[in-house]
């Protein structure tokens, strides 16, 4: 009786036939081990590994190469800018939050090294949540993206609007680790941030525009 299973077994119900495979009847029930199971989840099992895919490949690798190879082109472009006389050596060197845009690009392009290299190993093992990596992408470069767009048009709240868009990133992790009624939790709390992150943004730079805009009539 499946009552009296231990609950670190699972049962599958293979099928039935002559040449089942069972033990001699066919329709024997196989009980796999927790350390199967786990193998089975970590694609260790000859289970299909969706990151193993070529779309999956080929994409990562593209991410590496654009993402890199921006950061690279941002950094020679702004690390030589000599500011607007021309003779200003370290310009950007002075001024970092400048380097926003290469950090972003940097990190994002850092992130698809690691799950490269995580595909070159067979995505198998505790890498098989590889995935997670890109909420540690997002928690580091959409934070900083806020930041860069409020440096560049000297708004106000430098730190606190990306701040809450880190919150808002942070809610993703939640519903990824979480069940219901849990990851629902998370869900309503990441929408109400964004709300706040999205229209605090939106109001300072509307207002900054606007005063651009009188400035030029």
């Amino acid at each position: 009786e499946t009552d009296d299973m231990d609950p670190s077994m699972m049962r599958r119900q293979e099928g039935g036939g002559d040449g089942g495979g069972g033990d001699g009847g066919g329709g024997a029930p196989k009980l796999f081990g927790e350390q199967e199971v786990l193998e089975a989840i970590t694609w260790g099992s000859g289970a299909w590994n969706p990151f193993q895919s070529p779309a999956v490949l080929v994409a990562d690798w593209l991410g590496l190469i654009v993402l890199g190879g921006s950061a690279v082109f941002l950094y020679i472009i702004i690390t030589n800018f000599h500011g607007p006389r021309g003779d200003e050596k370290y310009f950007a060197g002075y001024r970092e939050e400048k380097l926003m845009s290469i950090y972003v690009n940097s990190f994002a392009a850092y992130v698809y090294w690691a799950r490269c290299a995580s595909h070159a190993n067979g995505d198998v093992g505790p890498v098989a949540y590889i995935h997670l990596l890109k909420y540690v992408d997002y928690l580091f470069t959409c934070p900083l993206l806020s930041a860069d767009l409020l440096c560049t048009l000297n708004l106000p709240f430098k730190v606190t609007y990306p701040y809450f868009v880190w919150l808002t990133i942070g809610c993703g992790v939640g519903c990824t680790k979480f069940v219901g009624p849990a990851r629902y939790m998370w869900f309503c709390m990441g929408c109400t941030l964004f709300c706040i992150a999205w229209y605090s943004v939106y109001v300072v730079v509307i207002m900054r525009l606007r005063q651009i805009a009188g400035s030029k009539m």
